[in-house]
């Protein structure tokens, strides 16, 4: 089995729309990637949501470069 979970930011402005998805790569592995720890080898889902809103903002401000 191979999963690819994806998390996508979404911000809506007067200018248009930006968006920001998850760096999570794919992975041969089950439920335990999206439910366990760091530590296990999973991604650090926690994470991810509260950075999103900033990051997608600092992406229309042109704050964040290319490829980043």
């Amino acid at each position: 089995m191979r999963v690819q979970p994806v998390l996508t930011a979404v911000l809506v402005t007067g200018d248009g729309v930006e968006t920001m998805r998850t760096l999570a790569p794919p992975a041969g592995r089950g439920w335990e990637y999206l439910a366990g720890t760091v530590d296990e080898g999973a991604w650090a889902w926690a994470d991810e949501p509260g950075a999103g809103p900033s990051l997608v903002t600092e992406k229309a401000q042109g704050a964040v470069g290319a490829g980043g």
